[in-house]
C-alpha cells in the first residue's frame, strides 16, 4: 500500500516521492527487492529535480566502498552531491 502511494506521487514528478522510491530500492523495503543500481538511478532523478536528501544519499553511496553493490567508489561524484 505504501509503495502504491509513493508510485502515484512519482507519476506526478514529486521529487520527494522519487527519493522515497530510491530509498525503497536501496533498503529493500515497501515490497521491493534491494537493487542498488536502480536506487542510484532513481535517486539521481530526484537529485536532478532538486531533492536535497537525495543528493546526501548519493554522496554517501559514492563515498563508500560499494563494489559489492555494483557501484564504483567515486569521490568526485560524492563531492558533487554533498
Amino acid at each position: 500500500e505504501e509503495l502504491s502511494r509513493i508510485q502515484k506521487r512519482v507519476n506526478t514528478g514529486d521529487p520527494e516521492a522519487i527519493r522515497l522510491l530510491g530509498e525503497s530500492y536501496m533498503n529493500g523495503i515497501n515490497g521491493l527487492e534491494k537493487d542498488m543500481l536502480k536506487a542510484v538511478e532513481v535517486l539521481e532523478r530526484a537529485a536532478e529535480l532538486g531533492e536535497k536528501e537525495a543528493h546526501g544519499l548519493l554522496g554517501e553511496l559514492f563515498d563508500e566502498n560499494t563494489d559489492d553493490w555494483g557501484i564504483d567508489k567515486d569521490m568526485a561524484g560524492a563531492v558533487g552531491h554533498y
